[in-house]
């Protein structure tokens, strides 16, 4: 799983609590034992609070499965 939040510059404020939460769902995710019997890995993308950056990673992300 990829995740693409603002966890530096400006916007950092939003993005990294969203980034913990992310982070504790696919802990607790993985401890109940996975999704559909796999373990999750995540996959996180700081886009820096750059605009352009955020469509990059998310294809960066989906490509990379």
């Amino acid at each position: 799983m990829a995740s693409v939040y603002d966890l530096s510059g400006p916007f950092d404020v939003y993005g990294a609590p969203s980034n913990m939460c992310t982070e504790f769902a696919v802990k607790e995710l993985n401890k109940a034992g996975g999704l559909l019997g796999k373990q999750i890995v995540l996959k996180a993308y700081d886009c820096q609070s750059d605009i352009n950056k955020g469509p990059q990673y998310a294809q960066a992300g989906g490509a990379q499965g």
